[in-house]
C-alpha cells in the first residue's frame, strides 16, 4: 500500500511540474520575448523540462522507498549494546536511548544485540556477538 501511495504522490508531483513547465514556457517564450517558436524548439524545451523534472522526481521516489529511520518502525533491525545483563529482561542502548529488553537466551553486559521486535516500550533482541 505504501508503494502505491508513493507512486500516486510522485505522479501528482510530476503533473504539477508539467503544469508549471507549460506556464513557464508560455511566459518565457510567448509573453516575455514575443516569440512563437517552431516545433523543434518546443520539443527541445520540453525535453529539457522533462529532464529537470526527473532530476527532482527520482530523489523523491528514492526517499519514499527508504525504510523508516525514526519511531517504532525505525527500531526494528537496529543494533544496540546491552547495558544491564539480560537474563529474562534487561536494558539495552539503541539509537542512544535506553530500552527495556528481553531475549530468548541470557546476554551479558557490553554485548551487541539486534532488535527483532518491539512491543510498546519493550524490545525483543538477539545477540549478534561481540
Amino acid at each position: 500500500m505504501r508503494s502505491v501511495a508513493g507512486f500516486i504522490v510522485a505522479l501528482v508531483a510530476l503533473l504539477v511540474f508539467f503544469l508549471i513547465d507549460d506556464v513557464l514556457y508560455y511566459l518565457l517564450f510567448e509573453r516575455l520575448f514575443g516569440l512563437r517558436p517552431g516545433p523543434a524548439l518546443k520539443w527541445m524545451t520540453a525535453v529539457i523540462f522533462v529532464l529537470l523534472n526527473l532530476g527532482v522526481a527520482v530523489p523523491v521516489l528514492r526517499a519514499l522507498r527508504r525504510p523508516p529511520q525514526t519511531g517504532g518502525e525505525g527500531l526494528i533491525d537496529a543494533y544496540g549494546v546491552v547495558t544491564e545483563a539480560i537474563d529474562r529482561s534487561g536494558w539495552v542502548r539503541v539509537h542512544g536511548e535506553l530500552w527495556r529488553a528481553t531475549a530468548d537466551r541470557p546476554i551479558g553486559k557490553g554485548q551487541k544485540v539486534k532488535v527483532v521486535a518491539r512491543d510498546g516500550l519493550l524490545l525483543q533482541v538477539q545477540s549478534v556477538g561481540t
